[in-house]
């Protein structure tokens, strides 16, 4: 006779309590031939989810399956045949939400040559093991503990007899999972044979956390915090519930759980998408599907996207299997959410059974074992949900009233004239305050700017696995009223009453208060002028020089810099059209970059796609290079290296644009490159560029990214595979649009920034292992590129090293005179209004958009001397060696001292005698108007003292006994040669200490075969000196020489627009022109010219004209028939070179160009018929010295 062995639920048991509320039936879904899962869903319109798996020694099933058996007990009826006594199959049933199970039994537990024995486990929703509670035995079986149970081995009984009945339950704790195992028992023998056991249907009651009536699984907001359980991260399946179908055969059937029918894909380009019927962020998603290939072929079979509006996809994977089996791929969903899974067939048979959303697990934040949407206080800080949710002055109390009894409370339910809530996220770093530790972003925990700290056993941290401070409800104890869910916003009722504020007169309270440096209102995260001063922070973090610090980055046509201390973009000036392929130029500390569309830049010119702009850092104006238009690059990959941008315009070529002499020229690649950015690094000796590209978007994939190495001198490329993991699980982008490079703390480092808003620091970029270390999250960059000088770091500049940062000091440069002032013009000064109308941090006086932060481009710093480091980081902004402290404020300033004391500065930057309040109240310190309260060296009003150049401390050199060349650096005016020289010198003569000489003229400067040099004459001490020309000086002592500035009668040299006379120079502006002795046509001529201002210039930059043409170089073809290219310095303290003659040639390399300050030199006038007059026009290059 068979014997029966059954495990029921029964339906009443007399020895055990029984509350009707939900029953799973097993007749609910059929069991199909070979299945070993079954999924019961929405059990009696639950909302509860079930699912069970058998595993383990399945093969032994009489069947090979298990049999739903529709006996008067509502039983599942399992049928095996175990081979020898250790074989076993388990079971395994998990619910969507926890539930109260009642009722659970087994039926049939008997004897034979098999011994029927049972071991039962559940868990609760945070996987803890629960112990069997409630049970009830048949007379035949016993409890042998740990949840096993056997025959007492006594024989066979009938499914019906009582005496092989076993019951239990899990008492009142909430069951996610049942399991058990059934196996043999100690009295089966070693071929035990076939056996049957009965598992019943049984009950159960959905769990309603927060007592309002409403189990879980219906509960839209199950911890009444007033945020919905989806928001809150609680765990779900989708399946697909509407298709839509290019030539697919039997669409409908990928609808719905795997059932083994399959919708089928054969023609070329078939196109099937499903929809889940709602959107979806992160998670994974399992297709059931079999593919069928006849060939191999490198390329995917088939491939799958994911999209959340139906038109814009983003690829989630392949599938290449074509064995024809079915199986199950799990990929992944991108985390900025799907709604849609289309498959796109490119080659043979692709068949499709289901596909599945499965959520991630309940979110648990805090990790206290309590699911967010379970949790009154989800980042365990103190501070309830319900508040950190809400706005401070805009919070809503509960009401405690449900009317459409859906779980969420009427004041938050739209359907019954609530307000819905929106988490608040303070510091817009993508975390809602509920879930952030550090909702202000100022370095303290919420949890110590949360409840006051005279809360009753207030501590923090929160020892999130210390159980003995937390509630069941995810509460600390010192914050909640009641250890469940009828209060959730615990001890706060109001928060701005039962929270910390900053002060008394705060605007926020403590948690949400963020750093306000200026004292402006508005927290320095979203201060656009975090000292007032007038300068954006975005400029003010870059520093100066021809190596900026700062990652920049171009989006959308946007100039950005990131702000690597706070981890977020600031805009730099006005946006323009697309734009990409940028690099930076080191030498003119400029942006270069390639139009993307056509359109017109910031100087009235238009330009079309792929034409090169430069861009200006602190304006982010841009200009059109080529004019011509000879010169366009198709990319959006590029770097500047030296002179040159390298721009990626074809997967195996590099085109080069020289910036000099704007000219294009190419470089092939050895094998293909597909990356959106590139940085170049010259460390190994050559320029080798570095860039990515991921491959699979899936976070830590393995190899998912590929790092390029480029050869950018010979055309080699070398790949290297590399795993990238997001923080967040989110997908990547292929795209990584902006790679730049830093040097801190002497390293250099590569950092890559990810379309999809991630970060990375690439370690090891230049080995054979790199590895991507995540840094930073932002946001999505759009259409992007990025550029930054390797050589300096992305972290904000301080300038004058005394320990507050640019951005944050009113004094930059420590020079007493404050940024505001040294960032505008001397005439157009505008003091600040102290007005902001659109609160977004930048005065009203400098902000061209009064409505908002974007597009306000602030104060554009002034420049005087053109060294690329602006005046309010510039010691010595005219260059002229006297520093802006000295030439700044009066010297009867009460406390003035140059250089500054450091240990004078205040907090804000400034020295105690140049402001005239503490903090940031006044911006422009003492400084109210630069002309009157500025020191004026010149004694006119035409500039001040710290930007007029003057004379200059130029520090000239005069060795004993030597005779050197010397001009006059500034117009002396009636100035005699003793007033300018003889306090350094002493008397002057032939038996004193020094003496002048000067050409005499009246041989007109000619020079031949038997007059080899020119004429001069002694100088009277009461003779004045002449610009452009230079004299003899001779003393009997070394001396370093320099023009008092407080002589009277001292007057720069003046300087018109180069443009003026047909000038064009990228180097200068400005020219002072000199007129020069005609030619003649019987000898050469040798004139002293001298540098007529107190900068250096390069020889290639004098322009030189004759008569009535146009000026040209030195060295061109329009000079050189007048006037000789090389030039001759003297200074006899040389002898040995040259005998103290220096030659300065513009046209040929290794020779020295420069004329110093204060340096005179031979010009040679060459021999022509035509004696027309000569003229100089000196260059003014104020960066040079």
């Amino acid at each position: 006779m068979k014997v029966l062995l059954a495990v029921a639920l029964f339906l009443f048991w007399a020895f055990s309590p029984f509350v009707h509320a939900y029953r799973l039936d097993w007749s609910q879904e059929g069991w199909d031939e070979g299945e070993l899962h079954a999924i019961y869903r929405n059990i009696e319109d639950s909302g509860v989810d079930s699912k069970i798996d058998f595993s383990g020694d399945v093969g032994s099933f009489s069947y090979a399956y298990p049999d739903d058996s529709d006996d008067e007990n509502g039983s599942l009826v399992l049928e095996v045949d175990f081979d020898n006594d250790t074989q076993a199959v388990e079971a395994t049933i998990r619910f969507s939400y926890p539930v109260l199970v009642h009722n659970l039994g087994f039926r049939d537990i008997d004897s034979g040559s098999w011994n029927d024995k049972l071991i039962v486990a559940a868990k609760d929703r945070n996987g803890h093991n629960i112990e069997v509670s409630n049970i009830a035995l048949g007379g035949e079986v016993r409890e042998l503990g740990g949840g096993a149970f056997e025959s007492s081995g006594n024989g066979s009984l009938e499914e019906d007899d009582e005496d092989g009945w076993l019951g239990f339950d899990f008492g009142e704790t909430g069951v996610t999972e049942i399991s058990f195992i059934y196996t043999s028992g100690s009295t089966a023998s070693d071929n035990p044979g076939s056996q049957i056991i009965w598992f019943n249907d049984f009950d159960f009651e959905g769990y309603d956390s927060d007592g309002d009536g409403i189990i879980d699984s219906l509960d839209i907001d199950s911890d009444n915090d007033g945020i919905p359980d989806d928001r809150e991260g609680k765990s779900f399946k989708a399946y697909a519930v509407s298709y839509e179908a290019e030539n697919v055969d039997n669409p409908d059937n990928a609808l719905g759980a795997q059932d083994g029918l399959y919708a089928t894909m054969d023609d070329s380009n078939d196109t099937l998408i499903l929809d889940l019927g709602t959107v979806v962020e992160g998670g994974d998603v399992a297709i059931t599907m079999r593919g069928y290939t006849y060939m191999i072929f490198f390329e995917s079979d088939y491939e799958i996207y994911a999209g959340v509006d139906g038109n814009n996809w983003v690829k989630i994977g392949e599938f290449e299997d074509g064995s024809g089996n079915s199986e199950t791929v799990t990929y992944n969903v991108p985390s900025s959410g799907a709604r849609y899974i289309k498959f796109v067939r490119k080659y043979y048979i692709l068949d499709i059974d289901s596909i599945e959303y499965v959520a991630p697990s309940d979110r648990d934040s805090d990790n206290d074992g309590t699911p967010d949407y379970l949790d009154l206080d989800s980042d365990n800080d103190g501070i309830p949900d319900n508040v950190e949710a809400q706005s401070t002055d805009g919070y809503i109390a509960p009401s405690g009233t449900d009317s459409d009894n859906d779980g969420l409370d009427d004041s938050y339910d739209s359907d019954s004239g609530g307000t819905t809530v929106v988490p608040i996220d303070s510091d817009n770093d993508g975390t809602p305050d509920y879930l952030d530790t550090d909702s202000d972003n100022d370095g303290k925990s919420d949890c110590l700017e949360g409840l006051p700290e005279d809360t009753p056993s207030k501590h923090c941290p929160i020892d999130s696995d210390s159980n003995s401070s937390l509630g069941a409800n995810g509460m600390v104890s010192w914050a909640e009223t009641s250890d469940d869910y009828d209060d959730s916003n615990g001890v706060v009722n109001n928060p701005r009453e039962d929270l910390q504020p900053q002060d008394s007169s705060a605007s926020e309270v403590d948690f949400r208060f963020f750093a306000d440096n200026d004292g402006d209102g508005i927290s320095d995260f979203y201060d656009i002028d975090d000292d007032n001063d007038g300068i954006l922070d975005s400029v003010e973090i870059q520093g100066g020089g021809r190596c900026v610090h700062g990652f920049f980055h171009i989006m959308d046509g946007k100039l950005k810099i990131f702000d690597a201390k706070n981890g977020i973009y600031l805009d730099i000036g006005q946006s323009h059209v697309n734009i990409n392929a940028m690099g930076l130029d080191r030498a003119s500390s400029r942006l270069y970059a390639v139009a993307r569309e056509s359109g017109s830049d910031d100087y009235g010119n238009n330009f079309d796609k792929n034409d090169i702009l430069s861009i200006d850092r602190y304006s982010a104006k841009i200009r059109r290079v080529d004019m011509s238009g000879s010169s366009q690059i198709d990319s959006y990959a590029a770097d500047f290296y030296r002179e040159e941008l390298y721009a990626r315009t074809a997967p195996d070529e590099i085109v080069k644009w020289n910036r000099d002499s704007n000219t294009l020229s190419s470089l092939s690649l050895d094998s293909d490159i597909y990356l959106s950015d590139f940085a170049i690094d010259d460390s190994s000796g050559l320029p080798v560029g570095y860039g990515l590209k991921s491959d699979n978007t899936v976070s830590g994939a393995s190899n998912n990214t590929t790092l390029y190495r480029i050869d950018l001198d010979g055309g080699g490329v070398v790949t290297t595979q590399l795993t990238v993991e997001t923080p967040d699980g989110g997908a990547l982008a292929q795209g990584w649009g902006a790679v730049f490079f830093a040097s801190n703390a002497g390293a250099m480092e590569l950092y890559a920034a990810n379309d999809n808003g991630y970060i990375y620091r690439i370690d090891g970029y230049n080995g054979f292992s790199p590895e991507a270390v995540f840094v930073y999250r932002t946001n999505s960059t759009g259409n992007n590129d990025g550029a930054s000088c390797k050589d300096a770091n992305q972290y904000p500049v301080d300038s004058d090293n005394d320990g507050i940062p640019d951005y944050l000091d009113l004094d930059s440069d420590n020079d007493g005179i404050p940024d505001n002032v040294e960032a505008q013009s001397t005439d157009d000064y505008v003091a600040p209004s102290g007005v902001d109308s659109d609160a977004d941090g930048l005065d009203d006086a400098y902000d061209e958009n009064k409505s908002g932060a974007v597009g306000s481009v602030g104060l554009i710093p002034q420049d005087t001397d053109g060294d690329l480091y602006a005046d309010f980081i510039d010691s010595d902004s005219d260059n002229d060696g006297y520093s802006d402290c000295e030439e700044g404020l009066p010297e009867s300033t009460l406390g003035k001292s140059c250089p500054a004391d450091s240990s004078d500065i205040g907090d804000n930057g400034m020295l105690s005698w140049a402001q005239a309040v503490e903090g940031y109240a006044d911006v422009n310190g003492i400084v109210d108007s630069p002309s009157d309260d500025l020191f004026n060296e010149a004694g006119d009003r035409s500039e001040i003292g710290y930007r007029e150049y003057l004379c200059g401390k130029l520090n000239f050199k005069l060795t004993a006994y030597k005779w050197r060349m010397i001009t006059p650096p500034c117009d002396t005016g009636d100035n005699s040669i003793e007033r300018l020289f003889g306090d350094t010198l002493g008397e002057y003569g032939n038996d004193k200490h020094w003496v002048m000489y000067e050409q005499s003229g009246d041989d007109n400067y000619e020079v031949n075969s038997t007059h080899t040099s020119t004429n001069k004459r002694m100088m009277s001490p009461d003779d004045t000196l002449e610009l452009g020309k230079s004299y003899w000086i001779i003393s009997d002592s070394d001396h370093i020489l320099n023009i008092p500035k407080d002589l009277s009668g001292l007057s720069p040299t003046s300087a018109v627009d180069s443009l003026s006379f047909g000038i064009d120079d990228i180097n200068f502006s400005k020219v002072h022109e000199v007129v020069l002795p005609p030619n003649s046509d019987k000898n050469e001529k040798k004139y002293m010219c001298g540098n007529p201002f107190p900068f250096s210039f390069a020889l290639e930059d004098l322009y030189f004209k004759h008569a009535n043409q146009n000026y040209s170089q030195m060295g061109s073809e329009g000079a050189k028939s007048y006037v000789k290219a090389v030039v001759y310095k003297h200074n006899s303290a040389l002898l040995g070179k040259y005998d103290g003659y220096v030659a300065i040639d513009p046209t040929t390399p290794g020779f020295s160009s420069m004329v110093e300050p204060m340096e005179g030199f031979f010009t040679r006038i060459e021999i022509s018929s035509d004696t027309s007059e000569n003229h100089f026009a000196f260059p003014l290059d104020m960066d040079e010295k």
